[in-house]
């Protein structure tokens, strides 16, 4: 298996340049990209594609070996620039295996485009995401109410209604019963200047830690791939507010979690308050998250992942369709 891999911290981010310019880098970038990662290549069965950008890599790989792309978001969504959402839809139709990480992002698809892609929900770290206090005694000592969230300053995550939500929440139960502690990821918020919370630089243990310590955690956002991010507070049995286009795939309302509807600031701040006024029920949806959070490892997903991999090199209906193109070119045919 080669991996056409794609990191998103080295691409600049442009927030003040002109459309056209912006145009230009992607066009730049997306070229330079592609012929990198066909120089790099090793030869393999199958390829596989993390990112619409790296797909392009994956389809010119086509005659050489199986192109797969692991869609792990609707992608479209993530670009500002006209052109540059077109580059990203148009993955979707290349004769290349598309797989999804999640539910929302197979159904946009098949409803879209008419593909069915394969599912592949991931898997995680229990051996490091798991509870680290005792959830019952948690759950008896409300002082103060431990939110914590994830903040990262794109209008899709949703930091905008976390504040607002949590400007609520404050003014509620009182700044002096609060404690906000938000995790992040560039571009980082600006901090609200009004209330009190404090941003941790946490990954990993420390974040399992943070959630274990943690009553609530606020998984926010206006769509999602695979809410992989609702799994790892849940398994810290930290109970969760969610929100967002396609979290009810491992998120049940009332049963692991409160979902709310995307954009309601109102709605967030009122699931925050049930909960710190009802730790019975915050606890009951701490351990249901931990039983739903046990579902999704790893072995589960490599075996998955196994199953499309030799379902694809079986049917893969493009195989060697176009082998004969480069002789076309050369003038070397047959002629009857």
């Amino acid at each position: 298996i080669s991996c056409a891999s794609y990191i998103y911290r080295k691409l600049p981010r442009f927030h003040h340049i002109s459309q056209a310019i912006y145009r230009s880098y992607y066009s730049y970038y997306l070229n330079t990209l592609t012929r990198n990662l066909l120089s790099k290549w090793i030869p393999s069965d199958i390829t596989v594609a993390t990112h619409c950008l790296t797909a392009y890599a994956a389809f010119a790989l086509m005659d050489k070996t199986i192109p797969l792309y692991y869609i792990q978001h609707f992608e479209e969504l993530f670009f500002q620039d006209e052109l540059v959402q077109k580059l990203a839809r148009l993955t979707y139709f290349m004769p290349i295996e598309l797989i999804t990480g999640g539910a929302w992002v197979r159904d946009q698809i098949i409803q879209r485009t008419g593909r069915v892609p394969h599912l592949l929900n991931p898997g995680f770290e229990h051996s490091v995401f798991y509870p680290q206090r005792d959830i019952n005694d948690k759950y008896r000592n409300y002082k103060p109410l431990k939110i914590v969230s994830y903040g990262r300053a794109l209008h899709f995550s949703s930091w905008n209604e976390s504040v607002e939500a949590m400007r609520i929440v404050y003014k509620e139960l009182g700044t002096d019963n609060v404690e906000w502690n938000v995790f992040w990821f560039h571009p980082r918020p600006d901090q609200p200047p009004d209330l009190k919370l404090n941003f941790v630089n946490h990954r990993g243990g420390e974040l399992a830690e943070l959630y274990s310590d943690s009553h609530i955690c606020l998984c926010l956002g206006w769509y999602s791939g695979f809410p992989g991010a609702q799994l790892e507070p849940m398994a810290c049995g930290c109970a969760l507010v969610t929100a967002g286009l396609g979290v009810d795939e491992t998120a049940v309302n009332g049963v692991n979690s409160l979902v709310v509807p995307p954009r309601r600031p109102d709605l967030i701040a009122e699931a925050i308050i049930k909960l710190a006024k009802e730790p019975e029920l915050a606890s009951k949806l701490a351990h249901s998250g931990i039983e739903t959070a046990k579902k999704y490892d790893w072995e589960k997903a490599t075996d998955n992942l196994e199953h499309i991999m030799q379902i694809t090199i079986k049917d893969y209906k493009y195989k060697d369709n176009f082998s004969d193109v480069q002789d076309l070119i050369k003038g070397q045919f047959n002629y009857r």
